[in-house]
């Protein structure tokens, strides 16, 4: 509000905001918000296509039955072949996913996919069988390994079910083991 000649004059509140730095400041907020959603959402693309491409060389160590400790060797190898998404791995200064920790964690969440997997199979099957054998692992534990039959669109399929770690038990009380 201001006054000409004597007489009281308002001005609208646009004309007040457009004559203020905070108006003009708004602009380059909304150009920096959006240069921020855009550089997150790349971030985002190249961690998630990284993550990516470590849980297949997860996937692949344990399809091959390849020591998770050769993990970080993978990825070297990797890196040497120019794989841009291993490239893209790490995350700040102190997350770089290279650790055979790593790789036991993301084999554990395959796992665990798998597993569901399988259990759904069971369910939609109108009949299963278990094939249970006794086995020691190389660091001289007993298991007992569980492999089920079914029928998966009328097709029979075997699958590693379930690996128990025995302590004592026998076959005949399986049941009471697990």
């Amino acid at each position: 509000m201001h006054r000409q000649n004597g007489v009281q004059i308002l001005e609208p509140q646009l004309c007040k905001d457009i004559k203020t730095k905070e108006y003009e400041e708004s602009f380059n907020e909304e150009a920096m918000r959006d240069t921020f959603s855009k550089t997150q959402r790349r971030v985002f693309r190249e961690h998630s296509q990284a993550i990516l491409t470590e849980m297949r060389a997860v996937y692949w160590l344990a399809k091959e039955d390849i020591a998770t400790v050769k993990y970080d060797s993978l990825l070297n190898f990797l890196d040497e072949v120019v794989l841009e998404s291993v490239k893209n791995l790490p995350v700040g200064g102190n997350a770089t996913y290279r650790s055979h920790q790593s790789a036991e964690g993301m084999q554990d969440a395959i796992a665990t996919v798998l597993k569901s997997n399988i259990d759904k199979l069971v369910e939609a099957s109108p009949f299963f069988s278990q094939l249970i054998d006794e086995s020691t692992d190389v660091s001289n534990h007993e298991n007992l390994v569980v492999y089920v039959k079914l029928l998966n669109e009328f097709k029979p399929e075997l699958h590693f079910f379930r690996k128990h770690q025995r302590s004592g038990c026998k076959g005949r009380n399986y049941y009471h083991c697990c």
